[in-house]
């Protein structure tokens, strides 16, 4: 998030700034790949199993056939059949 939008959003809301910090986000697509974003680092990682530190959480991917397909700049895409997602905290 730019350093402009940060300060009119801040203004708007009447929050500080330091409330707009990295989100990491999960985006799945029903047959087809999952990507993430502000991935920290790779925890646990086999064709069944992707357990990923983000910025604010755990993800734990579970399925089928995964395989990490991309890696960098805390991007990370996931192919394979995913059967299910669990979130917890760090």
């Amino acid at each position: 998030m730019g350093r402009k939008l940060k300060q009119a959003l801040s203004a708007f809301l009447e929050v500080p700034q330091s409330t707009f910090g990295k989100t990491s986000a999960v985006t799945s697509e029903y047959g087809g790949s999952t990507s993430i974003t502000e991935c920290a680092g790779v925890v646990y990682y086999d064709d069944t199993a992707v357990v990923l530190k983000l910025c604010d959480c755990r993800a734990s991917i579970y399925g089928q056939g995964l395989t990490m397909s991309f890696f960098g700049n805390g991007e990370l895409t996931i192919s394979g059949k995913v059967e299910r997602i669990d979130f917890t905290e760090l």
